[in-house]
């Protein structure tokens, strides 16, 4: 919803009769969130219902969600005789029995859990949530549904909804690719004032898509319709978007001084990708941006504050190599931390990786086999195969070499299951990483530091 101008009569309206003004959430009446991310990895703020095309505050639709979820778990007694049935239950299972089918209470009475007659609970694999404005339902809509649902406001004169109809005739999602009714869309989008649909119908003439003829003149029009609306609302996210269209390429020439110039106006309303853009080409001082890696790690530390995994990364290698700030490894792992509980996979391998070196330098030659109580194995391993459920090729590799390393040598008394005539060695079931010969010496390394290592006390 980035690209909107301003709010169309037709939404002003509905929150009028809901008592709300423009700009506040209609059911809770609060100021509405500025939205910040666009990243999947990031929670978004605020939520527009697809039926009456209006927007709610990501608390209040949660809440929503959560009531809806509970009324349609917990259906209300049909009877009088149901209800008191119910309670029987209720007393039954407190006191004795309810654990099995047809046993006998204190009272003597079959068990009403396997009454024919006692109310039963139906389980649905996922409950129906409702708009609470309107009441229809708003979850398990495919792709069709959806696309008529947009189509309905786009035909009303809704300009974002115009500009998603278009996006989608152009991908072809839930409807046939057709490049002419998408610009004729994007055209209709344009027209009332909508950032991003200015700047892409710019972008048809730029490529001579949708039946138009190919016509700079028109595209850098349409652009600069785009730049000025984008700089005269002040919100981070177009600018962004007219930053990253011009750093890409998409629809123009790239231009990546001036994208730095837009991102710049992004980064200081405090949108994380824009910050982390900027902090990387500042750091790295390409295509005609002058370096600056002490601006470049300010901007990237300000994303990553704001949870964008991939600034995390980075600023934890800032801080592993001491580039521009104090060399910390704890500190680097901090920041990894982050960024591969986000789901970041390179993150995850450069864990296992940074641990590896921390305690190989501490501890040098003991590798892999290292004292109860300073033992990294464990979580080296299991960041490896995280990374390796995700796919990632070196991760699965090192996982291979790495158990089968750990699992040929007792961890307590570090005798090699040759000596032992290939005895079958047990395993930690908590790490699942270090190995024993007998089951004293499990407990005997438990006692010794393994509790600490293990990373399934994590």
């Amino acid at each position: 919803d980035a690209g909107v101008a301003a709010e169309s009569s037709n939404d002003d309206n509905m929150r009028s009769a809901l008592g709300s003004e423009a700009g506040e959430c209609p059911i809770c009446l609060e100021a509405m969130p500025v939205e910040k991310f666009s990243s999947k990895h990031y929670k978004k703020e605020r939520f527009r219902t697809p039926c009456c095309w209006q927007e709610i505050c990501y608390g209040c639709i949660v809440q929503y969600g959560k009531h809806s979820l509970e009324n349609a778990a917990t259906p209300p007694v049909a009877s009088a005789l149901a209800e008191q049935q119910q309670q029987q239950h209720t007393e039954h299972t407190a006191n004795v029995c309810c654990g099995k089918k047809r046993t006998k209470c204190g009272g003597g009475a079959k068990c009403l859990a396997s009454s024919s007659s006692a109310p039963r609970r139906e389980h649905q694999e996922e409950e129906s949530i409702h708009c609470p404005l309107c009441r229809e339902q708003i979850n398990k809509l495919s792709r069709e549904k959806l696309f008529a649902l947009k189509l309905k406001h786009a035909e009303r004169g809704h300009s974002h909804a115009q500009y998603l109809i278009a996006a989608v005739h152009l991908r072809g999602d839930g409807t046939p690719k057709d490049e002419v009714e998408s610009c004729r869309w994007m055209e209709k989008s344009a027209e009332q004032g909508h950032v991003c649909a200015m700047f892409d119908y710019g972008a048809f003439h730029f490529h001579g898509m949708g039946g138009l003829k190919r016509s700079m003149k028109e595209a850098k029009r349409w652009q600069k319709k785009a730049k000025d609306a984008a700089a005269a609302s002040g919100l981070p996210a177009t600018e962004y978007f007219i930053g990253r269209c011009l750093h890409k390429g998409m629809g123009c020439k790239p231009n990546t001084k001036e994208a730095a110039e837009w991102y710049e106006r992004a980064a200081e309303g405090g949108y994380p990708e824009a910050q982390y853009t900027l902090g990387r080409l500042l750091f790295h001082g390409k295509d005609g941006i002058k370096k600056d890696q002490e601006r470049g790690v300010h901007y990237v530390r300000l994303s990553a504050e704001q949870g964008e995994y991939r600034a995390q990364m980075d600023l934890g290698n800032c801080y592993k190599e001491g580039v521009c700030v104090e060399a910390d490894v704890d500190e680097a792992l901090k920041w990894y931390h982050k960024s591969a509980e986000r789901g970041y996979v390179p993150a995850m391998g450069r864990i296992a990786r940074t641990l590896y070196e921390k305690y190989d330098d501490k501890y040098p030659g003991h590798f892999p086999h290292y004292k109860a109580g300073y033992n990294p194995m464990p979580r080296i391993l299991k960041w490896y195969r995280k990374a390796a459920a995700e796919g990632d090729a070196l991760a699965i590799e090192q996982v291979k070499e790495l158990e089968n390393e750990v699992s040929s040598t007792c961890a307590n008394c570090a005798k090699h299951k040759v000596l032992m005539g290939n005895k079958h060695m047990s395993r930690c079931q908590k790490c699942r990483t270090v190995h024993y010969c007998s089951r004293s010496c499990q407990v005997i390394h438990w006692k010794n530091g393994h509790k600490k290592d293990c990373c399934g006390q994590d």
